[in-house]
Formats: C-alpha cells, structure tokens, sequence
C-alpha cells in the first residue's frame, strides 16, 4: 500500500521548537508553532519524533522550519521515506506509513540514524501532504 523509496539529504538548518504532547494536543502545537516560527527559506517544515506520541506518551516533539541561519542542523544522509496525503496523515491512519517505513528498513537489514521526520510538502490552506521519512545509517 506504501511505496517506500529511498534518497540522500544535504545537511539542513533550521529553527525549531520542542514540547511534550499526546494525540490530542499535537495538531495544535505543530499549527501554532509552524506560524509563531515564520516562512521557510530553503527547503519544506517538518516535524521531529524524538519519541513516541499517542494517548499516553509524548515524545517530545520538535516543530522546525528551515532557515538557512537557523541554530539547529539536520545532518547530510540517506533517508528511507514514503508519501501520504488526506485521512492518511490522520491519527491513527499515519501508523501504518510510518511501520511500512521501518518495516522496509528491517527487510532492508538498514538501522534507524535519528528520529523520524514528517516533512509537510503541502501549503497553507491546503489538503495535508506529507513525506514520512527515516534516516538511515
């Protein structure tokens, strides 16, 4: 059902803020930080998974814009990543994206290299489209 593809990704800089949240408060965080931290300048926001989120974990979370000035700094590497769209960016749709990610780099014999990513690709106003993406070592 997902296609899983991989590619290299330069280093990235960028701003980002990090909180603790479950399900219920995540779409508000990533909304309200997206505008607080302001218009990308060379790449696609994303959103950083340094742990579980759901009903009873929550994470944390880091919310990131890239900015070619930023403080933050996503290393050059190979990602494992596949795309969705619509209800499927929806808790707890998106899981199954994000199991046929790992579950490729399993069979693949590949280790995580960091956390996950969701990597927003559509804009403001628009259907949610989005790449979910794995680093790899």
């Amino acid at each position: 059902m997902y296609d899983v593809l991989t590619r290299q990704v330069p280093e990235q800089q960028y701003v980002g803020r990090t909180k603790r949240v479950l399900v219920p408060e995540l779409e508000s965080f990533i909304c309200s930080t997206f505008e607080e931290l302001g218009d990308t300048d060379g790449g696609h926001p994303f959103v950083l998974y340094h742990g579980p989120v759901n009903n009873e974990e929550d994470g944390p979370v880091e919310v990131c814009v890239p900015q070619r000035h930023g403080e933050k700094r996503l290393p050059a590497g190979e990602v494992a990543f596949t795309e969705i769209s619509g209800s499927q960016c929806s808790f707890p749709e998106i899981l199954g994206a994000y199991e046929a990610v790992y579950r490729w780099a399993r069979e693949q014999g590949r280790e995580p290299d960091g956390p996950p990513r969701e990597i927003y690709l559509n804009g403001l106003g628009e259907e949610l489209h989005m790449e979910i993406a794995l680093p790899l070592r």
